[in-house]
């Protein structure tokens, strides 16, 4: 009866891909994407931490970790500007890695194209917001310790939290801007 038509509509399976790169306009699905954008800033906090203290960086590793920290509690709590600055900010960094005469890698540019797509979420959940009733939106659980750390964590953090991340990316940004600049006109300092 399917085949012929008779049952009905047919319903398209479900695509992962479309859903990971091109959420619906549904709130519920663009919160899932934001609890993706906090884990993959979290990731590139602890990435940037870890590699920038291996190179002898540890300072600068601790503060990019803590911009891209912040910058994934802004994504979580549906923060356009947030999502917008966290991916200026990495945009910056792979273009600096390119500057430097090297190539970003799979993984980077993965979690890029991961935070391009938080754009779109993050502007669907924002527009909700604004429009419908707080309780339409999918409750955040309280009970593993993951659920607190990104669904609890955020929510306290992010009032406080959100004139830091601000101040302290736009620092991050114009000093990425400022290091690309030297970079251009003096050269990478290991091609000297």
């Amino acid at each position: 009866m399917e085949i012929l038509g008779l049952s009905g509509p047919r319903e398209e399976p479900e695509n992962i891909l479309k859903r990971i790169f091109w959420p619906g306009n549904r709130p519920s699905e663009a919160d899932l994407l934001s609890q993706r954008g906090f884990w993959v800033c979290l990731g590139v906090a602890l990435l940037a931490l870890i590699s920038l203290t291996f190179q002898g960086h540890w300072m600068v590793g601790i503060y990019a970790g803590l911009i891209y920290f912040l910058g994934g509690i802004g994504v979580r709590e549906h923060s356009f500007k947030a999502a917008v600055l966290i991916t200026l900010a990495f945009g910056l960094d792979i273009l600096s890695i390119i500057l430097t005469g090297r190539f970003p890698g799979f993984l980077v540019i993965g979690a890029f194209i991961l935070l391009m797509t938080n754009l779109r979420g993050t502007w669907i959940v924002s527009q909700a917001q604004a429009m419908m009733e707080p309780d339409t939106l999918p409750t955040r659980l309280n009970q593993t310790w993951t659920d607190k750390l990104v669904d609890q964590l955020p929510a306290r953090m992010w009032p406080r939290a959100r004139v830091i991340f601000y101040i302290g990316v736009g620092l991050y940004v114009v000093l990425e801007c400022f290091g690309m600049i030297l970079i251009a006109f003096r050269g990478h300092p290991a091609h000297m």
